[in-house]
């Protein structure tokens, strides 16, 4: 059926992505926007962990490190066969909206955002990282991105992915929240 001839609920909107690295398309920051709001900590300040002041990073990072780390990963670890994409079929769906990730994925995605925060990342946790990177739908430059960070990372320095920003413009009222 052509696209004009479609009702909304038939329509499958394709993901908003500005670049092919990590956190450059909507549905990564959709994921760290979850996972932010899932750790508890995000009640009274900004909703994604992203997008942090300087002082409000360092607060994040101390109820982080402290236990909220620890009770999101208890969730996600350890991992399995499910945790990894199955085959080309679901990798061609994570590109559509809502976004289809593996769990892997979100995990990968969650190491990467406390990377940025600079916490401390247990050493299970670093190894699944290392592990998975290559296998849950990256693409090449996420890989690339993630490795690096894995290679250099010392906890309590914050990494910088040198991530491209969202395009200004983008006509969805939900990341108004997002940004600082």
């Amino acid at each position: 059926m052509p696209p004009d001839k479609m009702t909304n609920s038939e329509r499958i909107e394709k993901v908003e992505k500005w670049g092919t690295g990590l956190f450059e398309n909507d549905a990564d920051l959709s994921i760290i926007r979850d996972l932010t709001r899932e750790s508890g900590i995000a009640e009274t300040g900004t909703s994604n962990f992203l997008y942090l002041g300087h002082v409000e990073a360092r607060e994040y990072r101390r109820s982080l490190d402290v236990g909220a780390l620890d009770s999101l990963l208890k969730k996600r670890l350890p991992v399995d066969d499910a945790t990894i994409f199955a085959g080309q079929d679901d990798k061609d769906s994570m590109w559509l909206y809502p976004p289809n990730r593996c769990p892997g994925y979100h995990l990968c995605l969650l190491g990467a955002a406390m990377m940025g925060l600079g916490c401390r990342i247990r050493p299970d946790f670093r190894q699944f990282l290392e592990e998975l990177h290559t296998k849950v739908g990256f693409s090449r430059n996420a890989q690339v991105q993630l490795r690096h960070a894995l290679n250099v990372y010392a906890d309590g320095i914050p990494y910088n992915f040198r991530s491209k920003p969202r395009p200004i413009g983008f006509d969805n009222d939900d990341w108004g929240s997002d940004s600082i």
